[in-house]
């Protein structure tokens, strides 16, 4: 007579062989013989999850870790039935028992650190940064040489302001895999954050190396330089990004970077936004046109709740002269999907503007922006 390991491994053989049937009949005459066997339970609540039963596979799954709360594989197995049916925070336990149990194994310890990575995105997108950042930290403990989870906890460091903290994150991620190229990337942008405008420079420039057609690291140099006073290279940067990518903001960047370039007049600034308007404006508003790029505006109808807004220039002491924290802001820009703007016709910016040449554009904003990828990605310190 067989005994009951030689029972389950039949068991086994017919699952692992795709004879689901065969294995869930093998295993329900082990329960009626023994109910509490908790090698039979486990593979019945496997069984039930492939075959769709979600809920009756978790139960199953429970009730063997129950009967056998040592066993690092159950553990394991519920963590993941749980993840996958959106349950993350018993998941999470369940993982975090399984690596307890058993802190040899690697796949617990992996999936545990994905599982928080995931959940720490989650809440990250949701505004809930001190909660990301106790979930990158699990991870970062679950995992301490990938360096996931620290490029990600540096991304949420610099939403909490806690911008020295992020830096630290960030270098530690280099060390783990010095060819990192988002963290490098995001290491720039808190470099520039904390006002460290030469180690930022060589951060984007180190990414570039990596990736050299990391658009937003294009950009993002652009507006550092432009941060140091180096306007022509910021413009080349800018001009460089928008070859790279659909993207409207490194256009944006580009036009609020000419306002202060002394050698660009009125209907040359004119010109660059109503270049932005026929690439990423126009294809929006005019009714059956697809766009030509991803638009942050969507479709529809963008042409209902328009303001009047005139563009002042920067005065002539201004002009050429940017620094950290130097910008003219003339009025606030509205929320509207849309705007109408006028800019002065005139050629020179000191002039009272008499007449105004009216363009309707989506308005790119002017404040600055941090965006987040993680892991995509992704916090771009940007204009």
């Amino acid at each position: 007579m067989p005994t009951p390991a030689e029972v389950f491994a039949h068991a086994a053989r017919e699952y692992q062989s795709g004879r689901l049937r065969e294995a869930e009949s093998i295993c329900r005459q082990m329960l009626s013989v023994n109910p509490d066997d908790a090698s039979a339970t486990q593979l019945l609540g496997i069984i039930a999850h492939r075959s769709g039963d979600i809920a009756a596979g978790i139960d199953l799954m429970r009730r063997a870790a129950g009967l056998n709360p040592s066993a690092a594989d159950i553990q394991s197995n519920l963590g993941s039935m749980l993840a996958g049916s959106g349950q993350l925070s018993e998941a999470v336990g369940a993982f975090t028992k399984a690596v307890e149990l058993r802190p040899d194994l690697p796949e617990p310890r992996l999936n545990l650190a994905k599982l928080l990575i995931n959940l720490g995105t989650q809440l990250h997108a949701r505004g809930q940064f001190s909660e990301a950042e106790r979930a990158y930290r699990q991870a970062a403990a679950a995992l301490p040489n990938a360096p996931e989870p620290h490029v990600n906890l540096g991304i949420v460091l610099l939403e909490l302001g806690r911008t020295e903290e992020a830096v630290a994150s960030l270098r530690h991620a280099i060390t783990l895999q010095p060819n990192h190229a988002d963290a490098w990337y995001y290491l720039a942008g808190a470099l520039r954050k904390s006002g460290q405008l030469d180690e930022a420079v060589e951060a984007y420039n180190h990414c570039l190396r990596i990736k050299p057609n990391h658009a937003d690291a294009v950009a993002n140099l652009g507006n550092t330089l432009r941060d140091r006073g180096q306007l022509d290279e910021a413009i080349d940067h800018f001009r460089r990004a928008m070859t790279l990518t659909t993207a409207s903001w490194p256009a944006e960047s580009l036009i609020y970077s000419l306002y202060f370039h002394p050698d660009y007049d009125a209907p040359q600034i004119l010109a660059e936004h109503r270049k932005w308007n026929d690439v990423y404006a126009k294809p929006i508003v005019d009714e059956g046109a697809a766009p030509s790029s991803p638009s942050p505006f969507g479709r529809g109808r963008v042409r209902e709740n328009c303001e009047r807004l005139r563009i002042l220039f920067p005065p002539p002491v201004f002009r050429g002269r940017v620094g950290r924290g130097l910008f003219w802001k003339a009025l606030p820009l509205p929320q509207a999907p849309s705007l109408l703007i006028q800019i002065a016709a005139s050629a020179s910016p000191t002039s009272p503007p008499t007449s105004a040449t009216t363009a309707r554009l989506t308005s790119p904003s002017h404040s600055s922006r941090t965006t987040t990828v993680p892991a995509s990605r992704s916090s771009a310190i940007r204009r």
